[in-house]
């Protein structure tokens, strides 16, 4: 993460936005930025299910509705939970590219990374198969002897 603040950091003075580096315990940061005490942050999150909903409204959902932040657009909290409420996957797919475009317009994150966790095992694992969610089950695996 040091890298890559410092590196954020030296994007935004190239456009004339002087940031402050600052590194803390991680409870301490939690609070803070659980508070509005931190302007800019950097926090990871990976969805544990396959549904938009379990990442986008999240994070984007008026205060009072998301558990992430203070952005608010109450436009873009209707269109969302329009889509919850929806069973034909075609119109969420609809809603749900309709609300990208808000929050691309808001500017209201920036996304830099989207990783796939390492998972090393020995040749001997077999019936392994990865889960796009990180959610890992392990009911298929056996152990070559």
């Amino acid at each position: 993460p040091k890298e890559i603040a410092e590196a954020i950091a030296a994007d935004l003075a190239k456009v004339g936005i002087t940031v402050q580096l600052q590194t803390t315990d991680w409870a301490v940061y939690l609070d803070k930025r659980k508070n509005g005490q931190l302007p800019l942050y950097m926090l990871g999150w990976t969805g544990d299910n396959g549904d938009p909903d379990n990442f986008v409204c999240y994070f984007f959902c008026s205060p009072g509705t998301s558990r992430e932040g203070f952005y608010a657009n109450p436009q873009l909290t209707e269109v969302l939970l329009e889509a919850q409420k929806l069973t034909d996957q075609s119109k969420r797919a609809g809603l749900y590219r309709k609300a990208e475009q808000m929050i691309h317009d808001d500017v209201a994150r920036i996304f830099i990374a989207n990783n796939q966790p390492p998972l090393p095992f020995s040749k001997k694992v077999k019936g392994y198969v990865a889960n796009p969610t990180n959610s890992e089950f392990f009911n298929t695996v056996s152990i070559e002897k």
